[in-house]
Parts: C-alpha cells; sequence; structure tokens
C-alpha cells in the first residue's frame, strides 16, 4: 500500500505532535460520544462541502488541493499513515480529530471508511454552458465522454468514474440533474478518480445529445442487441475519435429517447451465457478499448 512521504519520523501512539501555542486550535480532539451523529447532520456549509472517507479518495485530495480540505478524521491505527497530512493541518491551522472506528462509521456513514475521512471544499463543476464552450474550442481534439442516464447504485457511479479517470475521459454527463452532488459512497468508489473527472448537469437526453453533434462528437447508446460491435466498431473498425456514450439504468437499460438520440448502438460481443454485463463493467470495456485505440499513455 502506497504512503505518504515522510521526512520526519512518523507519529505513534509513543510520540504525540507538539504544539506551539498559536496552534492549539488544531490539537488532536476527541469528539464527544454524539460527534457522529454531530457531523452527518451538520447543517452550516454543507452544501459547500464534500465529505470523503477511503485512503486513496482522501490521498488524492491531499496531495492535489490541501489548502481546501476544512477538517480530518482520523482512526488512531492511521496516524503513521498520514503523518503528513496531520502536519499539514497543524501548518494551515485546520481542525482534526482522532477518533475510534465506531464513531468514524458514524462520521463517514460508511463501514468502508479505511481509518479516514475528510471534509473538504467541493470544487464547482463547469455548467453546461462552459463545457459546451469547451467543446467547441476542442472541437479538433479526441474526446470521449461518457453519459449517465439514470444509473442510480452509488458504487455503480463511482466505479464508473474510477474507470472513466483511468482512461483519460474528462468529463461524465447527466442529463435532467439540476445539481448533482457525488455521495461519500460513490467518491470511495472511485478511489481518487472524483478529483480528475468532473459530473457535469446537463439537458434532457434529446437537448443533450444534439448540442454534442453540432460540436463535433457522434453519440453512441448501448445495448444488448447493437449494430455497433464494441471491437470492429464501422467499416474501419475504429471508433470515432471525438465520441460520446450513453449507458443506461441498472434495471431499464436505455429509454427509447436516448436509442432515439444515439447515432448508433454498441454492443459488447461475449458468450451469451448471461444476459448483460454490469453497467460499470461495461463502461470500462468501452472506455478501455476507446484508450486503445484513441488515448496517449500516460
Amino acid at each position: 500500500m502506497k504512503q505518504f512521504p515522510t521526512k520526519s519520523k512518523p507519529f505513534s501512539k509513543d510520540l504525540k505532535p507538539r504544539f506551539k501555542p498559536a496552534d492549539r486550535a488544531t490539537k488532536p480532539q476527541r469528539p464527544p460520544q454524539a460527534s457522529g451523529s454531530t457531523e452527518a447532520s451538520r447543517g452550516r456549509g454543507q452544501d459547500d462541502e464534500l465529505k470523503l472517507c477511503g485512503y486513496n479518495a482522501c490521498q488524492k485530495v491531499y496531495l492535489t488541493r490541501a489548502e481546501d480540505i476544512v477538517r480530518v478524521y482520523l482512526t488512531e491505527s492511521r496516524l503513521e499513515d498520514f503523518s503528513e497530512l496531520v502536519k499539514s493541518c497543524v501548518r494551515r491551522r485546520k481542525a482534526y480529530h482522532i477518533v475510534s472506528p465506531e464513531d468514524m462509521e458514524k462520521i463517514s456513514g460508511s463501514s468502508h471508511h479505511e481509518g479516514i475521512c475528510i471534509i473538504a471544499k467541493r470544487r464547482p463543476p463547469p455548467k453546461w454552458e462552459q463545457f459546451l464552450s469547451i467543446m467547441e474550442d476542442q472541437a479538433s481534439q479526441p474526446e470521449f465522454i461518457v453519459i449517465l442516464e439514470d444509473v442510480a447504485n452509488p458504487h455503480n457511479v463511482g466505479a464508473i468514474l474510477r474507470s472513466a479517470a483511468n482512461f483519460g475521459c474528462r468529463y461524465v454527463l447527466l442529463p435532467g440533474e439540476k445539481n448533482f452532488k457525488p455521495s461519500a459512497a460513490t467518491l470511495r468508489t472511485a478511489e481518487g478518480g472524483g478529483e480528475t473527472v468532473e459530473f457535469i448537469s446537463a439537458p434532457s437526453i434529446n437537448v443533450l445529445t444534439t448540442e454534442l453533434r453540432q460540436r463535433g462528437l457522434v453519440v453512441y447508446g448501448t445495448a444488448l442487441k447493437g449494430r455497433v460491435k464494441l471491437y470492429g466498431a464501422g467499416d474501419t473498425g475504429k471508433l470515432p475519435a471525438r465520441l460520446a456514450v450513453i449507458f443506461g439504468n441498472e434495471a431499464r437499460g436505455l429509454s427509447e429517447d436516448a436509442k432515439k438520440a444515439s447515432t448508433g448502438l454498441i454492443t459488447i460481443p461475449g458468450t451469451g451465457a448471461v444476459q448483460s454485463l454490469n453497467v460499470s463493467v461495461a463502461a470500462a470495456l468501452v472506455a478501455g478499448e476507446y484508450f486503445r485505440q484513441h488515448g496517449k499513455s500516460l
């Protein structure tokens, strides 16, 4: 498991951080018994804050935008792994709390917290109009975009986000969403992908696909019996360099509107032993094939 680099001896039970008088506000605190429910029901600033838990998701936030961290919760077993994060809290005069695993479950809202929870400022995503402007300015460049139509499971969304980040997808579009805010479960499952890929709240599927086509993108849907074979797309066997793919609801698949709005429907070849793939797996396979054809090594 990767750890944050440390230049000094890490903290442990026998070595506690020392504080200057001015740093007393950042001294590790053990919240009262009800701290978990207090954090869970906290109202002040909630719209502007993001809750993350899990090693990789929290590590990514610390490494990319430590200045946006508002407060940190750690179990004692994680002090050594996150010693640099604790030092950063001291320097920035941000509170951090050492809590029990039971309290951490209440605070993070998850039993899979991995001993760490961070409350950070929420990065406002680009507005729809800003996104369209970016697509116009970069109309000659390859682009792969994921469109999620009513994909409901937060773990599926998180897994899609993780695959999107790995294969160079910058945007996930959400048709019909007004102000989407990913849950802690989604961001934990994304394993840091939430800091790389932007969720964009978009208009209806018909408006969305029309706007994308006007900016040079081909829009495909996904279906069990589509005419476009993923590993032999089109006459040339190539996926379009500027491509947006719609993935549908876990149970119902794509809506009729989405199917009609698509230029073509992609199917992923297989043995037929099962009826369909999980939506996150389908998204990973399509994104991986697009990257194989058009992506660049990182």
